[in-house]
């Protein structure tokens, strides 16, 4: 008995092979047309050259909500000198409560919304509340698209002192603004 095995590859001429080949041109075409120069990075800032508080620390009008906030955190921190901590933050954290800070056109704290609550040390939520109303006002939003609403991460360590996310990603201290 003889068994016949047909040959897939190459032989007769099939209408799906020539219409696979058109449709792999087709692609490798469209993919080349996306590619294009990568953007150059913007250079990065020496450290001595991060936001310095100085700078935003001021009372003038602000040009973006990042700065806002950032002019926020050094007022909170300031307004809580025994509360707050310098350097990194301890592994782990005792606790990461997260707000939404809600302001008036004067910038006057008109509500603060619990957005995370840590599982433990509850009473980390009142301390970090307690620091964003003895800071306010946190000065005029005016000019700020709405809604005049920004979040701000406190970040306790074990002993209940805290530093504010937004100070720690810009590499900045509690102790530099005083």
């Amino acid at each position: 008995m003889r068994f016949t095995v047909r040959c897939i590859e190459g032989g007769a001429w099939s209408p799906w092979a020539h219409w696979r080949r058109w449709m792999l041109v087709l692609m490798v075409g469209g993919l080349a047309s996306c590619a294009h120069e990568p953007r150059p990075r913007p250079a990065a800032p020496s450290p001595g050259a991060a936001a310095a508080p100085e700078v935003v620390a001021g009372d003038g009008p602000v040009r973006d909500w990042a700065t806002y906030r950032l002019r926020a955190a050094l007022r909170i921190a300031a307004a809580s000198a025994g509360q707050t901590y310098d350097g990194v933050p301890p592994e782990p954290l005792l606790a990461i409560p997260v707000f939404e800070i809600s302001l008036d056109a004067r910038g006057n704290v008109t509500h603060v919304d619990l957005l995370r609550a840590p599982r433990q040390a509850k009473d980390t939520i009142e301390l970090a509340r307690a620091a964003i109303l003895r800071a306010g006002p946190l000065g005029s939003p005016a000019g700020l698209p709405g809604p005049r609403k920004f979040v701000e991460t406190f970040l306790f360590a074990d002993d209940r002192r805290f530093k504010l996310r937004t100070l720690h990603e810009r590499g900045l201290s509690p102790s530099q603004t005083q």
